[in-house]
């Protein structure tokens, strides 16, 4: 298991051989700059060709009770 996010985005392409799933894990109150640039990398996550059969989970943690 890895545990990559944050500036490691640009690394991701090196963790692609023999992986199995990716859990994409959301802080759900993210200011919305954050939950876009989130969402482009799930897009590129999504459309590359290397992962094409490899299930994604995507999970949002943290509850806002506001």
């Amino acid at each position: 298991m890895w545990d990559v996010g944050g500036q490691a985005t640009k690394l991701w392409k090196h963790y692609f051989d023999q992986i199995d799933a990716i859990i994409f894990v959301l802080d759900s109150t993210s200011t919305d700059r954050i939950l876009t640039k989130a969402s482009n990398e799930l897009v590129k996550l999504a459309n590359d060709k290397a992962l094409d059969k490899v299930p994604i989970l995507m999970m949002l943690n943290k509850q806002d009770l506001k």
